[in-house]
């Protein structure tokens, strides 16, 4: 992975993502994952990545 990242050359990445689907639990699911790439990708360059998850709708924004 570290490889991977090496070989992209980002001078600047922000996002927000906001994410509610038919049911809690992939919502949860679906936002977990993304916070965990989040991580990985905040980490490594000048990055900003963010989810906000919505349990009271459906919306993918």
């Amino acid at each position: 992975m570290k490889d991977l990242l090496k070989t992209i050359d980002l001078k600047k990445l922000e996002g927000n993502l906001i994410i509610g689907l038919d049911n809690h639990t992939s919502t949860i699911k679906i936002a977990n994952l993304i916070w965990s790439i989040g991580t990985i990708v905040n980490s490594a360059k000048p990055a900003s990545i963010t989810v906000e998850p919505k349990f009271t709708e459906e919306v993918i924004d």
